[in-house]
C-alpha cells in the first residue's frame, strides 16, 4: 500500500510543473486581408504589476510562440508599423486537451501611419539575408511590382539599359517566390500583392557567382491576365531598349511570354591606339586614329509554361530562342616609324560582323515530401551557333599593302547543365545538400592568314556541396563545404583538377547592428574563348592568341562586414582582403621575330581594401535617397612577365527623389584606374539624370546621359611591359544623349506561391 501511495505521490509531483506551465501558439492577422502579419512585436505582461513576462516577433506567416507560461491573468500587446496597436486582457489557463493554448488576434490598418512613405528592414539581419517591407503609399505610387524594388537600398536603375542592378554595377538575380524570374515577370505582379522582399547579400551556395539575390514574396494571386510594355529610345542616335510581357494563369496552369529588344547603332566612335616596342634592336612605333561605326541587336524572346500542385510538386518548362548580331566598321589613318628614321603614313580599314543563335530549353521539377523536406531538380540545355567574319587592311597610301588579314569563323557549342538539391528545414536551421554538373562541347572551324583550324574541346565542371545556415539567439552562422572538379580535353592538353571550396560565416546581430565575418575559397575558371588556340593579327608585328594550357586560378577572400539599419540610414562597411594563386594575366612576349599578346597564369596576387555602401534617407522615408558605393583597394601581383602595385578608389553615387507621382534620379561615377587581367583599365565615367511621371497605368520618362562628354574607355599596359600599348575609345553618340521612355501596364497579374530552388543557364557564346 505504501509502495503504491509513494508512486502516486511521485507521479503527482512530476506532473505538477508540467500541468502548471502552458505553451501559447499565436497568430497575428491583418483584418482586411486575413493574412498573417510578419514582424509584429508581441509582448505579454502580468496584470498584477505590468512587468514583462515574455516578448517576441512574429515569423514570416504571422505566427509566434510563448513557451512555459504560468496560468493567470495577463495583458497582451501587439504592435506593427502601419497598424493600430492592440492591447487586450488574456487569461492563460489550461487547455482542455494537451498543453498548447492557441490565440488569434487581428490588427486594423492605421489610417495615419498608412500615409507614410517608408521602407524598413523589419527583421534583424540573418546570416545571409535581410527582409524589407513596403508601406501603402509606396504601393500606391508603384505602377507594378517592379517599381517597389527601386526603393531597396542596395539596388539602382541602370539608366543606360533600363534594368535593375546592384549599386556600383553589381550583379542581381531576381527570384519570385523562390523562382528565378526576369524583370518582366516581376512587372506582371500587382504592387499590393508583394508582401516582402528577402535580400541575400551573401548568396547561398547554389547562387554562387551572383552579388545579390532578391527573393520577392507575394500573396497567392487569383486567376487572371497581366501584361504591358516598356519603351526607351534616344532621339539623335540608334538606341533602343524595348520589352513586352504577358502572363496568364488559369487554375494550376500558368503561361508567361516576353520579348526584349536591345539595339545600338553608333556612327561616331573614335579610337586611338598606340604600340611602342623594341624588336631586333630597333624601336618601333605604331599610332592609329580610327572612326568606327558599330552596333548590336539582341532579340530575347522567352516562353514559360508551369503546372503544379502547390502543396506537393511543380513542373516548369522554359524556351529561349535568343538571337544576337554585332558589327563594327572602321576607317582611319596612322603612322609607323622606327629608330632608323623611317616613317610611313598609313590608311586602315577594318570590319567585324558576327551573328549568334542560341536556343535553350530549361526543365525544372520540385517536390515537397513533408513540411520539412524538399527536393529540386533542374536541367538546362543550350546550343550556340556563331558565325563571324573580319577583315583588317593596313596600307601605305592607297595601294601598297602592309598586311591584309581575313577571318572566317564558325563555332558550335553545346552545353548541358544539371543540378539536384535536397533541403531540410529544422527550426532555426536550414540544411542544403546539392550536386551540379556542366558539360560543354566546342567545335571551332577557323580560317585566317594562319591557315585553317578545326578545333574541338570538351569541358566538364562538377560541384557538390553541403550547407547549413541558421541562428542561435543573436548569433548567426553559415557553413558551406563544397568540392569542385574541372576537366578539360583538347588536342593540345588534358587537364583534371579537384578543388575544395568552403565558405564560413559567423556573425552577431542586435538592435539593428550586425557584424559578420566571411571567408571563402573559390576558383576563377577561364572561358572557352580564353582557352582557344586561334590566333589573329593586331598589327604588322603583333599577334593575339588564346592559351589552351591556361589553368584555373584559386582565390581566398575574407571580409568583416558591419551593417546598420534604421529609418534614416542603411549602411554596410567592411574591410576586405584577398589572395590568389595562378591569377589570369595578359602580356606581350617575343616569339619568332614578332610579338604575341598572350594569356597566362601569374604566380600570385593579393590585395586589401574596404567597401562602403550607404543609403541616407534624410526624412526617414523614401522621399529622398542619397546613395553611394566607395571601394578603396590596394593590389599587388607577381609573375615572371608582369608585376605591379596599384591603389584605386572605385565609386558610384546616386540620388533618388520621390514626390507623389514624380521620380527624379541622378547618377555619377568618377573614373579611376583598376587592374584587370594584368592590364590597366579606366572605369567608365558616367553622369545621368531622368524624370519620370506616372499617370494611372502609364509612365513617361525623359533623361539625359553623359553630360558634356562622350563615354570614354582606356586600356594600357603596366610599367615594364615589353610592348607599351594604349587604347582610347570615345563614343560621341553618347554625349548629351537625350532619351524618352513610355511604359504601360494592365491587369491584376497572376502567380503561384511556389519555391523554385534551382536556376541554371549558359550565356557564354564561343566568339573567338
Amino acid at each position: 500500500m505504501y509502495k503504491h501511495l509513494s508512486i502516486i505521490c511521485l507521479a503527482l509531483l512530476c506532473a505538477f510543473p508540467i500541468s502548471a506551465q502552458v505553451r501559447i501558439k499565436g497568430m497575428v492577422i491583418d483584418a482586411q486581408t486575413n493574412e498573417g502579419i510578419p514582424f509584429a512585436t508581441v509582448v505579454l505582461r502580468s496584470q498584477r504589476d505590468t512587468t514583462q513576462v515574455s516578448a517576441t516577433i512574429t515569423d514570416l506567416n504571422g505566427g509566434y510562440m510563448f513557451e512555459y507560461m504560468k496560468p493567470g491573468p495577463h495583458t497582451l500587446e501587439i504592435s506593427c508599423l502601419g497598424y493600430v496597436p492592440l492591447q487586450k486582457r488574456k487569461r492563460v489557463g489550461m487547455p482542455s486537451v494537451g498543453h498548447v493554448l492557441e490565440w488569434s488576434d487581428t490588427l486594423q490598418v492605421d489610417a495615419k501611419q498608412i500615409e507614410e512613405v517608408r521602407i524598413t528592414g523589419a527583421k534583424p539581419q540573418t546570416a545571409d539575408r535581410k527582409v524589407y517591407t513596403f508601406s501603402a503609399v509606396e504601393v500606391k505610387q508603384a505602377q507594378h511590382g517592379h517599381d517597389l524594388l527601386k526603393n531597396l537600398p542596395m539596388l539602382e536603375t541602370d539608366m543606360v539599359n533600363g534594368t535593375l542592378r546592384g549599386v556600383g554595377g553589381k550583379s542581381v538575380l531576381l527570384l519570385l517566390n523562390g523562382v528565378a524570374a526576369t524583370e518582366n515577370e516581376v512587372r506582371a505582379i500587382p504592387p499590393h500583392k508583394i508582401k516582402r522582399t528577402e535580400v541575400y547579400d551573401i548568396p547561398p551556395a547554389r547562387y554562387s557567382g551572383v552579388d545579390y539575390v532578391i527573393n520577392i514574396v507575394t500573396s497567392e494571386l487569383s486567376t487572371g491576365i497581366s501584361g504591358g510594355f516598356n519603351l526607351q529610345h534616344a532621339f539623335t542616335t540608334g538606341f533602343i531598349n524595348d520589352n513586352a510581357f504577358l502572363s496568364v494563369v488559369s487554375g494550376k496552369h500558368k503561361i508567361t511570354a516576353e520579348y526584349y529588344l536591345n539595339l545600338r547603332n553608333y556612327n561616331d566612335c573614335r579610337t586611338q591606339t598606340t604600340y611602342d616596342y623594341l624588336l631586333n634592336g630597333i624601336e618601333h612605333n605604331l599610332n592609329y586614329n580610327n572612326k568606327e561605326h558599330f552596333g548590336y541587336t539582341d532579340h530575347t524572346p522567352k516562353l514559360k509554361y508551369a503546372y503544379g500542385n502547390l502543396d506537393k510538386q511543380i513542373f516548369e518548362f522554359t524556351l529561349r530562342p535568343n538571337i544576337s548580331t554585332r558589327f563594327s566598321h572602321e576607317n582611319g589613318t596612322g603612322t609607323y616609324s622606327n629608330s632608323t628614321s623611317y616613317t610611313e603614313a598609313l590608311n586602315t580599314k577594318n570590319s567585324d560582323d558576327s551573328r549568334t543563335i542560341a536556343p535553350s530549353v530549361d526543365l525544372y521539377y520540385w517536390r515537397k515530401f513533408t513540411d520539412s523536406d524538399e527536393f529540386s531538380a533542374n536541367v538546362a540545355g543550350t546550343y550556340f551557333d556563331t558565325r563571324r567574319s573580319t577583315q583588317s587592311h593596313e596600307m601605305v597610301g592607297d595601294t601598297m599593302p602592309i598586311f591584309y588579314d581575313t577571318l572566317s569563323l564558325h563555332n558550335n557549342k553545346s552545353s548541358v547543365i544539371g543540378e539536384l538539391v535536397y533541403t531540410r528545414n529544422m527550426g532555426t536551421m536550414q540544411f542544403n545538400v546539392g550536386y551540379r554538373a556542366e558539360y560543354a562541347l566546342l567545335n571551332s572551324n577557323y580560317h585566317n592568314g594562319f591557315g585553317h583550324t578545326n578545333y574541338r574541346s570538351d569541358h566538364v565542371q562538377q560541384y557538390g556541396y553541403a550547407e547549413a545556415t541558421g541562428m542561435m539567439g543573436h548569433f548567426l552562422y553559415r557553413i558551406s563545404l563544397g568540392m569542385k572538379h574541372f576537366y578539360t580535353k583538347s588536342i593540345y592538353d588534358r587537364y583534371s583538377k579537384p578543388m575544395f571550396t568552403p565558405m564560413f560565416l559567423l556573425g552577431y546581430t542586435k538592435g539593428g547592428h550586425t557584424v559578420r565575418f566571411v571567408y571563402t575559397i573559390a576558383p576563377d575558371v577561364p572561358s572557352i574563348n580564353d582557352l582557344s588556340s586561334n590566333a589573329s593579327y593586331l598589327s604588322r608585328h603583333i599577334i593575339e592568341r588564346g592559351n589552351p594550357l591556361l589553368r584555373n586560378s584559386i582565390n581566398h577572400a575574407f571580409a568583416l562586414v558591419y551593417s546598420i539599419s534604421n529609418p534614416y540610414l542603411e549602411l554596410s562597411a567592411a574591410p576586405i582582403g584577398a589572395f590568389g594563386k595562378n591569377t589570369h594575366i595578359i602580356y606581350f612576349d617575343v616569339v619568332d621575330n614578332h610579338y604575341e599578346k598572350l594569356r597566362s597564369n601569374a604566380d600570385y596576387d593579393w590585395g586589401i581594401g574596404a567597401i562602403l555602401n550607404v543609403d541616407i534617407k534624410p526624412f526617414g522615408n523614401n522621399v529622398l535617397h542619397l546613395r553611394g558605393m566607395f571601394t578603396p583597394v590596394y593590389d599587388e601581383m607577381q609573375s615572371e612577365k608582369v608585376s605591379f602595385a596599384h591603389l584605386s578608389l572605385s565609386n558610384n553615387m546616386s540620388i533618388v527623389l520621390n514626390i507623389k507621382d514624380f521620380t527624379l534620379q541622378g547618377q555619377l561615377a568618377i573614373p579611376v584606374y583598376e587592374i584587370k587581367d594584368g592590364m590597366k583599365k579606366l572605369t567608365e565615367q558616367f553622369s545621368a539624370v531622368s524624370l519620370a511621371y506616372k499617370l494611372k497605368n502609364w509612365r513617361f520618362t525623359a533623361g539625359m546621359l553623359w553630360f558634356g562628354t562622350p563615354s570614354h574607355y582606356r586600356t594600357e599596359t603596366l610599367d615594364g611591359s615589353a610592348v607599351r600599348y594604349t587604347h582610347d575609345r570615345s563614343i560621341y553618340n553618347n554625349k548629351n544623349m537625350f532619351t524618352f521612355g513610355v511604359s504601360y501596364h494592365f491587369g491584376k497579374g497572376s502567380d503561384w506561391d511556389y519555391q523554385r530552388k534551382l536556376q541554371n543557364e549558359d550565356t557564354t557564346a564561343p566568339s573567338n
